[in-house]
């Protein structure tokens, strides 16, 4: 609701200005980090250096993992990843005329192999810093944007 009236979007964008800022951000931190130290790296494709990609992010509300799902979403959807949370987040942000940009860490190696449990953690709290130090840099900047 907004004003009391019902809304409904089939997208909401990010805030232009933010993502210029956090593709800069991005690119510079990718020539700073080392490549993924973390469990989930398939073994049949060489390390390599960090990247960031920029696109469309379709959220839903569960956890996709199938190549199948992956596929239907991206080609249906016309996403270029998805997660679970953005959307939610977005709305809010749209609602109270605030700048929204997602800052995601997303792999999709499931289509390769699937983390086992005690790898699962680790593997999140290593992307996990690398998207915090970007969203840092951010926030640090965002006087000036």
């Amino acid at each position: 609701l907004k004003g009391g009236k019902p809304v409904h979007v089939d997208s909401l964008v990010g805030a232009p200005t933010l993502l210029a800022a956090a593709a800069k951000i991005g690119a510079d931190i990718c020539t700073q980090t080392a490549p993924w130290s973390g469990p989930g790296w398939p073994d049949s494709i060489p390390k390599r250096p960090s990247q960031i990609s920029l696109g469309c992010i379709g959220s839903q509300d569960g956890w996709t993992k199938k190549a199948e799902e992956l596929d239907f979403i991206a080609t249906t959807f016309g996403v270029d990843s998805e997660d679970m949370e953005s959307a939610y987040v977005a709305q809010i942000a749209a609602k109270h005329e605030v700048p929204f940009l997602a800052v995601r860490v997303i792999s999709n190696n499931e289509r390769v192999a699937t983390l086992e449990k005690r790898e699962i953690l680790p593997a999140v709290e290593l992307a996990a810093e690398r998207a915090a130090l970007l969203i840092s840099k951010l926030v640090e900047q965002y006087d000036q944007l």
